[in-house]
């Protein structure tokens, strides 16, 4: 067989830029970039000028393309590989939107996390300084409460001392005759 019943370079450019059109690709210049080959290869492939084309700016195209070369040249026994090698890309590409979606979920948990500690911490701190606050006015109702006590002994004392030396004390005789009409336990 020969390759000029294999080649037809318009039919190939045509079915080049139809794949690459149907994967976004709509400029003879952008398709030669997304290649890395020459703009000029692909008019020279359009004009039919390349007879005996080179093989990796060739590949490269069909690559950047999506187009199979096995369909081009009409070899029927590979065109399955090149649906499967289709699907796969679309798999491919369904992976990578699935791990994208995947980390900005992971980076929202993470972030909802930190807030979450955040506030924990900030409670936290809330918590220390109202106990610190309780820890502080308990000592001041301790020394409240015991000078009440020392007053309450003091007066206490003061009275007995007084009830037990009339003569000498502050109510002298008035405070037994209000203290028997008013507190009869006392006397």
């Amino acid at each position: 067989m020969r390759d000029c019943e294999l080649w037809d370079p318009e039919e190939i450019h045509s079915y080049i830029t139809h794949c690459a059109a149907q994967n976004g690709i709509t400029s003879a210049k952008a398709l030669a970039e997304e290649a890395g080959v020459d703009p000029s290869t692909i008019s020279r492939l359009k004009s039919g000028q390349i007879k005996n084309p080179n093989l990796i700016p060739m590949a490269r195209l069909f690559y950047a393309s999506g187009a199979s070369m096995d369909k081009a040249l009409h070899l029927p026994a590979n065109i399955a590989a090149s649906d499967e090698i289709a699907a796969l890309r679309e798999s491919e590409a369904q992976a990578t939107a699935a791990s994208e979606e995947a980390q900005r979920e992971a980076a929202r948990i993470v972030a909802a996390d930190d807030a979450k500690d955040a506030l924990l911490d900030e409670r936290r701190e809330t918590i220390e300084v109202a106990r610190s606050l309780i820890r502080r006015k308990d000592r001041q109702i301790s020394v409240l409460a015991a000078l009440v006590a020392v007053l309450t002994i003091a007066i206490l004392l003061f009275i007995a001392y007084d009830r037990l030396n009339p003569d000498i004390g502050w109510f002298r005789g008035s405070l037994s005759i209000t203290l028997s009409t008013t507190c009869p336990i006392l006397l």
